[in-house]
């Protein structure tokens, strides 16, 4: 198992579900770099988050890092 310190992605993922429980949307950004830092990861997620219109109160926001080398 690697250390979490060598860990590195390049993709964050953004998925938002509305408070009416049925309606939900996900969007991801893929870096030009991988990051492994929290301060990284939160940044982009506020840069896709920046991009949408909510239409609506939301109920969850889930963040998801992913192409993990």
């Amino acid at each position: 198992m690697k250390d979490c310190k060598s860990v590195t992605g390049k993709t964050i993922n953004l998925y938002v579900r509305y408070a009416d429980f049925y309606s939900s949307f996900g969007k991801q950004l893929t870096l030009a770099y991988p990051i492994n830092q929290s301060d990284d990861i939160y940044k982009a997620a506020v840069d896709i988050l920046d991009t949408v219109e909510l239409q609506q109160p939301v109920r969850l926001l889930g963040v998801r890092y992913v192409d993990i080398k």
